[in-house]
């Protein structure tokens, strides 16, 4: 089961202005990944705002990156699924 909850929940971070424009509102949701992948996720993260792309660290900017760019073929598999979430 996965629960979700508006962004600035109980952690106090709220989103940036542009994160909302660009993905309307936005949810918090938890990960069950390991160790490895966490530090692949924080590293890539860490990169980019050092490179300048948006400022601090942000796995989840970089997951929702992952998320749009493969947008059409998990919609499709997700199929008559969707309508029910």
């Amino acid at each position: 089961m996965m629960v979700k909850r508006k962004s600035g929940g109980k952690s106090g971070t709220k989103a940036k202005a542009d994160d909302v424009e660009d993905h309307g509102e936005l949810l918090t949701t938890a990960l069950v990944i390991d160790e490895e992948m966490h530090r692949i996720l924080q590293a890539v993260a860490l990169k980019r705002a050092k490179r300048g792309e948006g400022g601090r660290p942000s796995a989840s900017k970089l997951v929702r990156g992952i998320l749009d760019k493969h947008r059409a073929a998990l919609i499709k598999e997700a199929g008559p699924y969707l309508d029910l979430m």
